[in-house]
């Protein structure tokens, strides 16, 4: 038993963390590149698919119409989300603060170093309006996020040269920088994810259902990670004097996924589901389908260093974003092979997704 629980966390770590191992690669590096919108914009897409996975997986069959019982049901579920189209690219608007470098790279028409040297000065010391586009995390990692200085036209500066009595006025034409910020996932289709689940049950109809990993170290750069998913599962027809032609029952969930003081991930589902059982209790299959309402969160905090007169100065930067599903439509099929449940079903919503389980039952 030992080893079995060896060998789901591992298979966990492999794929219920795929999004967050996506930051493992210097967060902090890839972030501090680019603006709050432009952040946002490009780790959406992955943010999206993962809180569609993680929302899946919660129905399959119903507990048990009893008012108290032993049911106890251990495994692992699979998901997996697609990418939508067109969402390895962004494109977007607002306002970005240079670096030192990046503005020496700006100025480079500036034959004059006294002068060069101030508008230098003058660039480190705003935000700028930019427009910023390339991959998002998504995206190839041959592709790189590209920032445009003055898309208006032009940016005028006023300084002071020694060879004149008067000011001196500078325009620097409209002109990208290459970020260095590339894709990661290189265009891969769909994200993979897995958790660890047991159901508890059965009291007055109703099951309670765990998702959990302990807090583990999954990268130096980044720290630990923790996971945990709870809910209840409840059949109504508990309540009722007569049998129902369909297996009826309503549950609501809760998880959060946290990786120090870099992500923290929350999500909560409810819904309806409706199955059918045909066979015994060794032996049978059971199609199922489903509603639900559901939503995510996910918080992001790095740092980002900026160039002042005085030197560098490290800032800290957060942002958060709900994820698109909001609600999911889902059919399957659970197949009982003696003490197995083997469960396969199809999300329909924003973010199509589909779900696979390995999951051994034991009750009376």
């Amino acid at each position: 038993m030992h080893i079995f629980f060896r060998s789901l966390r591992l298979i966990v770590l492999l794929s219920v963390l795929a999004f967050c191992s996506t930051f493992s690669q210097s967060l902090n590096d890839r972030l501090q590149q680019l603006s709050g919108a432009a952040a946002n914009l490009y780790v959406a897409p992955a943010f999206n698919t993962f809180g569609a996975n993680i929302n899946g997986g919660w129905f399959t069959t119903p507990p048990k119409a009893k008012f108290l019982g032993i049911d106890v049901e251990i495994g692992f579920v699979g998901m997996g989300s697609y990418f939508k189209d067109n969402s390895d690219y962004f494109s977007t608007s607002g306002s970005f603060r240079f670096t030192r470098d990046q503005a020496n790279t700006l100025t480079t028409s500036i034959n004059n170093t006294a002068v060069r040297a101030q508008v230098v000065d003058q660039i480190i010391q705003k935000d700028y309006g930019v427009t910023i586009y390339g991959p998002t995390i998504t995206g190839h990692k041959s592709d790189h996020i590209f920032v445009t200085f003055a898309p208006q036209g032009s940016e005028e500066f006023i300084v002071s040269d020694p060879k004149y009595p008067f000011p001196v006025h500078v325009k620097l034409p409209s002109q990208r920088i290459d970020l260095g910020v590339g894709g990661v996932m290189d265009g891969f289709p769909m994200l993979p994810a897995a958790a660890p689940q047991i159901k508890l049950g059965t009291v007055y109809g109703t099951q309670a259902i765990v998702r959990f990993i302990p807090s583990i170290k999954i990268h130096d750069d980044i720290g630990k990670l923790s996971f945990i998913g709870a809910g209840l599962q409840h059949n109504p027809a508990i309540w009722f004097d007569y049998s129902l032609p369909v297996d009826l029952s309503v549950g609501f969930f809760m998880q959060k996924v946290k990786v120090e003081d870099l992500l923290d991930i929350k999500t909560a589902s409810f819904g309806l589901n409706v199955s059918k059982n045909f066979g015994f209790d060794w032996l049978g299959l059971t199609p199922y389908a489903g509603f639900m309402i559901e939503n995510s969160k996910m918080d992001v905090s790095y740092s980002q260093t900026i160039d002042t007169d005085a030197g560098k100065e490290r800032i800290n930067i957060n942002f958060n974003m709900d994820g698109e599903n909001k609600s999911r439509v889902n059919a399957g099929v659970n197949i009982r092979l003696l003490f197995v449940n083997l469960i396969a079903d199809y999300n329909f919503s924003k973010n199509n997704s589909f779900t696979g389980g390995l999951l051994f039952n034991f009750g009376f």
